[in-house]
């Protein structure tokens, strides 16, 4: 029974995979004539957790 849910657990995340790609590649094509990237940048920053009392100002 694990198995059978772990296989159709993984083939929704492949399937996802997929569907993102295809949006990707469409984007590339449309707004920037392109068929790749040539970098990625994520900048999504770091910070540290804390409750909103306990946090200060910048």
């Amino acid at each position: 029974m694990r198995c059978l849910l772990f296989r159709n657990a993984l083939k929704r995340v492949l399937a996802y995979q997929q569907r993102v790609e295809t949006r990707l590649r469409m984007a590339l094509r449309e707004i920037w004539q392109r068929e790749t990237l040539d970098y990625f940048v994520n900048n999504a920053g770091h910070g540290d957790l804390a409750m909103i009392a306990q946090a200060t100002e910048a």
